[in-house]
């Protein structure tokens, strides 16, 4: 029998409970939070077997084939959050100063299109009065294209590096409105059940 001793002095079989709660989304209120955060990491790291019935932090489990205490996987349980924690902050970390870089490129761009735009009309004005050739003309309107082409980058990028913000602090569906359900899987057809 796969048991795991969870904070709340309750004895959880892995090999049944998952599946149970996996199935149903109600579930996790009968096991409490706490309860389902142990259970899901101890899955994440492979728990294989405890002795059925323990209750106590003198509890052994075997992960990855080692036999440990329940108070070391607590503490190896608590390293893997942190190094999590310190990840995602980093992750996050990073993304903003992606987007600042991306806030002084539009703001770049910006001028640069708006300085395009300048030179185009002074080239058409020498163009109209015969100072510059129609070469000139397709020149700075080149330039222009391409600063304009420059901005569009710069604020795609922009909302890209947003929305990698948004999935690295949790929030991308939500800002989206964006519900997951678990639906209940599908009864078999009449003719499946012969």
């Amino acid at each position: 029998m796969n048991a795991f001793e969870c904070r709340t002095s309750r004895t959880v079989t892995l090999g049944s409970a998952v599946p149970g709660i996996l199935q149903n989304p109600n579930e996790w209120r009968r096991w409490g939070a706490a309860a389902l955060v142990s259970l899901i990491i101890a899955a994440a790291l492979g728990i294989s077997a405890a002795r059925a019935g323990a209750t106590t932090t003198d509890a052994l489990a075997e992960v990855n084939g080692e036999a440990i205490t329940a108070k070391e996987l607590e503490t190896r349980l608590g390293a893997k959050v942190s190094q999590l924690e310190e990840q995602i902050t980093l992750e996050i970390t990073q993304r903003l100063n992606n987007l600042k870089a991306f806030l002084k490129r539009i703001e770049a761009t910006r001028i640069a299109r708006e300085l395009a735009e300048e030179n185009v009309r002074n080239q058409k004005a020498r163009y109209d009065v015969g100072l510059a050739t129609t070469k000139d003309l397709i020149d700075f309107t080149d330039r222009l294209t391409q600063a304009e082409r420059a901005e569009v980058e710069a604020l795609t990028g922009y909302n890209i590096e947003l929305a990698n913000l948004r999935h690295a602090d949790g929030t991308l569906l939500r800002e989206r409105s964006v519900l997951l359900e678990r639906t209940s899987p599908e009864a078999p057809p009449w003719f499946a059940r012969f």
